[in-house]
């Protein structure tokens, strides 16, 4: 199962989720620190992919919904 990422946590999986630079969602360096801009691509993402279950509404994380969307689109 993968982590529910929330602002100010830390991990290895934030460099995946930040794959979201490569689809034009993520524009600052990659680290592993979840910090505001990290926050930002996320609800970009949940706003343009409301089939991650937020409906288009944005919660500032990143979901177990989100992970199976943007790895399907990084396929």
């Amino acid at each position: 199962m993968k982590k529910i990422l929330l602002l100010g946590g830390s991990a290895q999986q934030v460099v995946a989720i930040k794959t979201a630079k490569k689809l034009g969602y993520y524009t600052g360096m990659i680290d592993t620190e979840f910090g505001n801009g990290c926050v930002t691509a996320c609800n970009e993402f949940q706003r343009d992919y409301p089939e991650c279950g937020t409906d288009g509404k944005t919660d500032d994380s990143f979901g177990p919904k989100c992970w199976k969307k943007l790895f399907s689109l990084a396929e």
